[in-house]
């Protein structure tokens, strides 16, 4: 595993992630937790790490 700042490239596949975890909270939260428009807002004010497998797909964030 790796951990890099993600590329614009990622930003998908940060939203996927993020939403994924955060399934748990489906039962009190209405929709999806982020979006492709908020995480690329976040990008502007810090940085998204990622954690990529060895083919490189998105398997966690943290913003930072």
């Amino acid at each position: 595993m790796v951990i890099r700042a993600a590329h614009p490239t990622d930003v998908d596949a940060v939203v996927r992630v993020v939403n994924t975890a955060y399934e748990v909270e489906r039962f009190f939260v209405e929709g999806d937790r982020t979006s492709a428009d908020e995480v690329n807002s976040l990008v502007s004010t810090g940085t998204i790490l990622v954690a990529v497998d060895d083919e490189d797909r998105v398997v966690g964030s943290v913003f930072v």
